[in-house]
């Protein structure tokens, strides 16, 4: 419902999560890249396994095998934590959690930028946040962000 209400308002790129039903799920990609303007962005839900300073950038060689080689930013989710980490050519960017509340401990969204052939993010909380390593992923948003 979430999606047909938007595709109302705009275009709707869209991949399969882990929370959907299997009729959704055969609906959508698990993997997908889209190109605005010179940027090339990859859109996944979940990349595994989740601990990425340990497994990038040994190899930048990832994207080939899976169909999204020459992206300068892969988009995901999942874990739910904010991210916002250029490690070799190829931003990472997970915008958080902006849902109802739950066990998350902070709500956040993004933003992606892109200027000519680059790409850069920002996330903003939605609420303060719990632990002090947080401020270093996020500004806090006012209508002055904008």
């Amino acid at each position: 419902d979430v999606i047909r209400r938007l595709e109302e308002i705009a275009p709707v790129i869209a991949v399969a999560g882990n929370r959907e039903t299997p009729e959704i799920k055969e609906g959508y990609p698990w993997i997908t890249a889209v190109q605005f303007e010179d940027v090339r962005i990859a859109l996944t839900h979940q990349i595994l396994p989740l601990n990425l300073p340990k497994i990038l950038p040994t190899s930048q060689d990832w994207v080939k095998g899976l169909g999204v080689d020459g992206v300068q930013a892969l988009v995901y989710g999942h874990t739910h934590e904010p991210e916002n980490r250029r490690m070799g050519n190829i931003l990472y960017f997970n915008p958080g959690f902006a849902g109802p509340f739950r066990e998350e401990p902070v709500r956040t969204v993004g933003m992606l930028k892109i200027d000519a052939s680059d790409i850069s993010g920002r996330i903003y909380f939605l609420t303060p946040p719990p632990r002090p390593e947080y401020l270093d992923k996020a500004s806090f948003w006012s209508s002055r962000n904008k």
